[in-house]
């Protein structure tokens, strides 16, 4: 009986020049490298919050290079910007934006073939977008899809496909769009679909959708303390996922020396985080 264990770690938050999360990561990475996990999915916002600042892609890259198991990222709306009406500053993703992950972590989407399970990664900020892009993975997913059949399946991205359920109305702030969502669930429609791993909002939460489980990894340091239209766990951590034969267990785990960084102050003062004073990892790890 094959099993597998995969940790999901997302809404890194990871600036060189404004460390402010870093010790939740430090604390992070040591887990990881101590548990041995077989895969690390990495779901997005992996940078502090502007998809513009190369040297805060060049530093998440670094940093991920780290981790002794192995990983695979997808982007968030931080690393690429949204497709949503209004998003964060006013960025939306472009092909532009996308070039630039891809130079720094080589893809935005990935398979990777555990014991009887396949899992999949699919770039989320482009559900929606209306871009090339967005046919081009709904495709890519079309044939992943066929050739799992018969295999259970995981799927993981940084936006939840929706909050409650698929036909609710939009919110584009915390989850994809109804016209984004749809096409991706019709192609899931034909797969034995076991797990939804997503991130965005820190916070923990699982529901259950028949024989879907939905989990929603929290963030490995930065707390949010906007108020929200779901219910969860506002602290920091990632998720240890157990994968055995045809089912899944799933755990938050808080490890050792991992604290919350409330930077709510902070934006307040500054408007976003990329506009806060300069903060080292020196100063950071300093404490």
């Amino acid at each position: 009986m094959a099993v597998a264990h995969v940790i999901q770690i997302t809404d890194l938050h990871l600036s060189a020049e404004r460390a402010y999360n870093y010790v939740g990561w430090q604390a992070c990475l040591e887990h990881i490298n101590q548990a041995r996990p077989d895969f690390v999915a990495v779901t997005g916002d992996l940078v502090l919050c502007d998809p513009d600042h190369v040297p805060d892609h060049a530093f998440v890259r670094s940093q991920l290079e780290r981790i002794e198991a192995p990983w695979a990222a997808l982007p968030g709306n931080h690393d690429l910007g949204d497709s949503g009406p209004a998003p964060y500053m006013g960025q939306f993703i472009t092909a532009a934006r996308r070039a630039r992950w891809l130079g720094h972590f080589g893809t935005d989407r990935w398979t990777r073939d555990l014991g009887r399970w396949s899992l999949i990664g699919i770039n989320a900020q482009l559900l929606g977008s209306g871009l090339e892009a967005e046919d081009e993975q709904n495709t890519w997913l079309e044939g992943v899809i066929a050739g799992a059949r018969g295999r259970p399946v995981a799927l993981f991205l940084h936006k939840p496909l929706f909050l409650e359920h698929a036909a609710e109305a939009d919110a584009p702030v915390f989850a994809v769009s109804g016209a984004g969502r749809a096409p991706v669930l019709d192609i899931l429609a034909g797969a034995d679909l076991r797990l939804v791993a997503c991130g965005h909002n820190h916070c923990y939460r699982t529901v259950q959708h028949g024989r879907t489980a939905i989990v929603w990894g929290p963030s490995t340091g930065q707390l949010v303390a906007e108020e929200a239209p779901y219910h969860g766990i506002h602290e920091p951590g990632l998720v240890h996922y157990r994968f055995e034969d045809d089912r899944v267990e799933f755990a938050l785990v808080k490890p050792a020396g991992m604290v919350a960084s409330d930077n709510t102050r902070l934006v307040e003062q500054h408007r976003a985080m990329r506009f806060t004073p300069r903060f080292t990892v020196e100063q950071a790890l300093a404490g």
